[in-house]
């Protein structure tokens, strides 16, 4: 065998083996537009060489991701009162501490001020959560807008 056959012998197998990846793979998450269209040129060839498999494939993705979305606040709610409980339980230790060792107590201006700062991080957290918060009521929307597209095409 010539060495230009073996070569277009070895292109031509990368080829099928690619595209036999691109019918059988899914894509990584939502990968279609409010338009109506899909996202780079792999999830282009995965949407013609599946057809409806690719979107009901997405279908089920926005529906798991809004799922996610929906279910977030309880996630973040379980973490905050976690951290709250961690935070108390070293509060009541470094008071235990500093009732033992009252050389290390910080002096009133120190606590003044750490308070000052505990203030305004809960301030930064309250302006952080709630723009978190729109951000995850936008993204429900847009995914929602989503899935009249999606089932039009599966």
């Amino acid at each position: 065998m010539h060495k230009q056959n073996k070569a277009l012998i070895i292109i031509c197998s990368g080829m099928l083996i690619f595209v036999a990846y691109l019918a059988m793979s899914s894509p990584k998450g939502v990968v279609v537009t409010e338009d109506g269209s899909v996202k780079g040129i792999q999830n282009m060839a995965r949407a013609g060489l599946q057809g409806t498999k690719f979107w009901e494939q997405q279908g089920k993705a926005v529906l798991t991701k809004i799922a996610w979305l929906k279910t977030q606040p309880e996630r973040a709610a379980w973490v905050n009162a976690r951290t709250a409980e961690l935070n108390a339980q070293a509060e009541a230790r470094l008071q235990e501490a500093h009732a033992k060792y009252p050389s290390i107590k910080p002096s009133e201006a120190q606590q003044r001020a750490d308070k000052l700062r505990e203030e305004a991080d809960r301030i930064e957290q309250e302006e952080l959560d709630a723009n978190l918060e729109q951000a995850r009521l936008r993204e429900i929307q847009y995914l929602q807008r989503l899935i009249p597209i999606i089932n039009s095409k599966s």
